[in-house]
């Protein structure tokens, strides 16, 4: 809440090395083989503070059940194999790259026109990211980025904002939140509805004569696994809350991380330089 995380992080790393307790049963990894061996087990349960992660219900992202965590993936994980994301290359680079450059190439022609522009990195990061996740997600891209539809992306924030409230402070966080930012509730109201009709729209092509081709996204996947029969199951709140968490975790992540390089990179033009060269 205070910002000091990563600074006490690596000071803890230098103090205590790569493994490190913290607490009862909570040990701190930091060597990437480490992490790696760690995030690619479902051995490795998550401590009872990622409860504060649920969206409507438990998610991949929260469950501490090590058979549903390794069902979950396993609906999702032909979706971003090496094999699949090769085949869409060329989707992530026209809604990504490409459309960044168009947008910040249309700012700089408005500069030589003596008009003044605001470049909001981090907005248009989360834009673009959104783009390309809800390919991945919902089979399709919303064009945010090349239509400034912030709305949406706003929403998705306020989210954010309330998980990582209820991540710090947890069962207080909706009373918290409701008396500090009363408009919040129907931002996440709002998102959830956004969501939903992505799904209704996909539940009525499924049903519709156009359906000739079974789409092979995140979503598809997860409306397969509704009510199988199986002991993992899903119900249509699961679908919702997957599909819902997906692509706010993608947008938080992905965008944060390259505002961070670029900020960082303007602060040493050294490696600015030698990144442009390479």
């Amino acid at each position: 809440m205070l910002g000091t995380f990563g600074h006490t992080s690596k000071e803890d790393y230098f103090t205590y090395g790569n493994i490190y307790t913290i607490g009862p049963n909570i040990v701190v990894v930091s060597s990437p083989d480490d992490c790696r061996k760690v995030l690619g087990s479902s051995e490795f349960l998550k401590h009872p503070i990622y409860d504060g992660l649920s969206v409507k219900v438990d998610v991949m992202s929260s469950t501490q059940s090590e058979d549903d965590a390794r069902a979950r993936h396993r609906r999702v994980g032909h979706v971003f194999s090496h094999s699949n994301l090769s085949k869409a290359e060329g989707f992530i680079a026209d809604h990504g790259v490409a459309a960044l450059f168009k947008k910040w190439d249309a700012a700089i022609d408005q500069t030589f026109k003596k008009q003044a522009v605001e470049v909001n990195y981090l907005s248009h990061f989360k834009m673009m990211v959104f783009d390309v996740v809800s390919a991945h997600v919902f089979g399709q891209s919303f064009d945010m980025l090349e239509n400034d539809q912030l709305k949406v992306i706003d929403w998705a924030s306020e989210y954010l904002s309330f998980v990582t409230v209820k991540f710090v402070l947890g069962c207080i966080a909706k009373p918290f939140y409701k008396l500090f930012r009363p408009g919040a509730n129907k931002s996440i109201r709002d998102f959830y509805a956004f969501t939903d009709q992505r799904i209704q729209e996909r539940r009525m092509y499924l049903q519709s004569e156009k359906a000739t081709k079974m789409p092979t996204d995140a979503l598809q996947s997860f409306l397969q696994a509704e009510n199988d029969g199986t002991r993992f199951s899903m119900t249509s709140t699961d679908v919702s809350a997957e599909a819902t968490a997906l692509l706010l975790a993608g947008m938080a992540t992905i965008s944060q991380t390259m505002c961070y390089v670029l900020h960082y990179m303007l602060l040493n033009p050294t490696v600015y330089r030698k990144a442009v060269a390479e």
